[in-house]
Order: structure tokens, then sequence, then C-alpha cells
């Protein structure tokens, strides 16, 4: 998965230049990691910026930055469970078609 790739490398990138610091932004992630994603989302996979921040809000609401980082740095761990909901949700909450009807997730 490419924005997985593109992503762990952000992150070490950021892990390393911060220090591991930044403030909190509100849902667990540093402000600079939760930028990163947003600008990763919206960039490689083309999203517009309010599913990007929905997404990285609800990813946050889920999961530590640490589980974030460990799964994005590891190109063989299945998907977390709550990784694809959180983008489900996003679709539900900003009004257009779920994927998870067309997968029978309902």
């Amino acid at each position: 998965m490419r924005i997985r790739r593109l992503v762990a490398a952000a992150a070490a990138v950021l892990l390393l230049v911060s220090g591991c610091g930044g403030g909190s932004g509100g849902n667990g992630f540093s402000d600079d990691f939760r930028r990163q994603l947003i600008q990763l989302c919206r960039g490689d996979a083309d999203q517009s910026e309010a599913y990007c921040v929905c997404w990285v809000d609800e990813l946050g609401a889920r999961f530590t930055q640490d589980e974030m980082i460990r799964y994005l740095s590891d190109e063989t761990a299945e998907t977390p469970e709550g990784f694809l909901e959180a983008g489900f949700a996003c679709v539900d909450e900003l009004g257009g078609s779920s994927p998870s009807t067309a997968h029978g997730r309902r």
C-alpha cells in the first residue's frame, strides 16, 4: 500500500526532526503527525480536506500515535480493526455513498 509507506516514512522523519515533540492535536496524535497524515491523505489518495481531517480524527480516537506508526511501518501487518471503519464513518458523516454498503458491511 503506497500511502502506508509514505506515512511511515513521513512519521519517521517527523519523529527524528521533532524529537517526538509537538503538542497534542486533541486526538492522541501530535500536531505535526496529524498535519502530516492529513497532507498525505490529500496528496497521495487525492481526497478532500474535510474527508482527510475527519479520517485522521477518527483514527486518533481509535489508535495511539505509537500504534499508528507501528502499523504504518510494517508492510506485512494486517489492517487493524477500526482502521477502515474510520474511513467509512467519515464517508457516512460527510454524506457520501458509503463503500461499506457496497461490500456488505452494514
